[in-house]
């Protein structure tokens, strides 16, 4: 991959990186609204590095996820303690209709560069991630998107992306055992024992 450090790619990168701040923020939050601020401002960020490298399936991806994160936030704050525990028709609508859309950019994406299969399917694990309510599936199943997107950078010769996508595994992992130790210090349940699935 040959790179061209011209000032707006230079530019690009900055966005990049606060984007992965974001994300990595994401991952460090215990609460579903919390998860939900901050997995909306990495894609804000996103779109503007796209756009300035003019990658338009991307963009129209990550576009994807900004309402689509504002809708569940808005929505998740309107429902009752019981409600926010399962998925509801809404959940399930804005689900569909986002994994339809990412299929749409992807397979787009795809055409052009077939390693996008990689990047494709770590979107739509997130997609998936993203809609859960138990705060638990969003750490695990970003550690797998992560990890996918690695193998895209690599495959592209990103060495940026293979770098901050690495770091934000790390940040991953942290969140996601500081939320298992806390689940287990509030029920009081020792190390060695399997927790049963609630809701979060």
């Amino acid at each position: 991959m040959n790179i061209q450090w011209t000032p707006l790619y230079i530019v690009s990168q900055i966005f990049a990186l606060l984007s992965y701040v974001m994300h990595i923020t994401s991952y460090q939050q215990k609460r579903r609204e919390g998860v939900l601020v901050f997995a909306t401002m990495g894609p804000i960020f996103s779109t503007v590095t796209y756009i300035l490298l003019g990658a338009w399936a991307a963009f129209f991806s990550n576009l994807v996820s900004i309402p689509r994160n504002i809708i569940m936030y808005f929505t998740n704050r309107k429902k009752t303690e019981a409600q926010r525990k399962m998925m509801q028709w809404d959940d399930w609508m804005i689900l569909v209709i986002s994994l339809v859309l990412n299929l749409l950019f992807g397979f787009i994406a795809i055409i052009d560069n077939p390693a996008a299969v990689f990047g494709v399917a770590a979107t739509i694990i997130f997609t998936v991630s993203i809609c859960q309510k138990n705060v638990g599936y969003y750490y695990v199943m970003g550690v797998m998107q992560s990890l996918l997107f690695i193998v895209y950078a690599v495959f592209v010769g990103s060495i940026v992306s293979v770098v901050l996508e690495s770091v934000l595994v790390v940040g991953e992992v942290v969140g996601m055992v500081k939320y298992f130790r806390g689940r287990r210090k509030r029920n009081n349940v020792p190390r060695w024992v399997v927790l049963p699935h609630t809701a979060h």
